[in-house]
């Protein structure tokens, strides 16, 4: 049982591990959320990449600046976490495909 009970705890924190990255000028922060969700933040920039398995995922994340969608099945566009997120002011980056199923006049341009 207690093997049990490591396992379930290390697999349960993978998704609240941070890394933080030296660069010549600032560190770039990156927070893992779900498979291949994750952000960015580096100095006054937060960058949601492929945001997927539900907005209550971001609560304790800076607000989006940009969000990159890199590909248009489900676990990188999840258009539920989208409209679940605040974007009014968010960049959004992504595919002609994933653009063309993006609700209009949601997104700044």
């Amino acid at each position: 049982m207690k093997k049990l009970t490591i396992l379930f705890l290390f697999f349960t924190s993978i998704g609240f591990a941070q890394d933080i990255i030296p660069t010549e000028k600032n560190p770039v922060k990156v927070t893992p959320i779900l498979h291949g969700t994750v952000v960015l933040e580096y100095e006054n920039l937060t960058i949601y990449v492929d945001p997927y398995g539900g907005a209550e995922r971001f609560s304790n994340q800076k607000k989006a600046d940009i969000v990159l969608i890199t590909d248009i099945h489900g676990d990188h566009h999840n258009q539920e976490t989208l409209d679940g997120l605040d974007l009014s002011q968010t960049i959004i980056i992504a595919p002609s495909a994933v653009a063309e199923k993006l609700p209009t006049n949601t997104y700044k341009s």
